[in-house]
């Protein structure tokens, strides 16, 4: 496998793939299941007088990408909002910070949302929260000879590192079938 024609703007990557097309889709595979993500995990309640049950809240908030700012051992933050709109910034953390300023919850005069946010690092695998790229995806030259390729990270993480983890990812998989073959 061989690359050419990297190009990064910002969250986003650009490159040509030269081989196998079998080897574009192995890597994008490796890209949305095996680079492991900080991301919400469970949700806390303590006080929750919106009209919004408990799950859809924490399902808002498990699916917001938050970048990991200090390698601390805090992995829970705390939201507390009364008497108005939730919003990411409300979310209080040494260790990490929502990537986006966005709403969490609509709320009117005289609701309180108040929770802990436990935070995990798990693989794109396990669920869609802990995928660190979207619009994943490939184009075959005409020639057939490459493939046009392109990612963007969610959570503020260089895409050139996130490329790097999903290609280890490959080599520990093929060296564990390998192995597994020779054994």
């Amino acid at each position: 496998m061989r690359l050419s024609e990297l190009y990064t703007d910002g969250t986003a990557m650009r490159f040509r793939l030269h081989g196998r097309v079998s080897m574009a889709n192995a890597l994008r595979r490796a890209l949305l299941h095996d680079v492991p993500m900080w991301a919400p995990d469970r949700v806390v309640f303590r006080k929750n007088t919106t009209c919004q049950p408990d799950e859809y809240i924490a399902h808002r908030i498990g699916m917001i990408p938050f970048a990991r700012v200090d390698e601390g051992d805090d992995t829970v933050l705390e939201l507390s909002v009364s008497d108005r709109d939730a919003l990411t910034s409300d979310i209080v953390s040494n260790a990490f910070g929502a990537v986006h300023h966005q709403d969490v919850m609509s709320m009117m005069p005289g609701q309180t949302l108040d929770c802990s946010i436990l935070m995990r690092r798990d693989c794109g695998r396990v669920h869609s929260r802990f995928c660190p790229v979207a619009g994943v995806g490939y184009e075959i030259a005409p020639t057939g000879d490459s493939v046009c390729f392109q990612f963007e990270t969610i959570n503020g993480q260089c895409p050139t590192g996130v490329l790097f983890a999903a290609i280890d990812s490959l080599v520990n998989r093929l060296d564990v079938c390998v192995k597994g073959c020779v054994d």
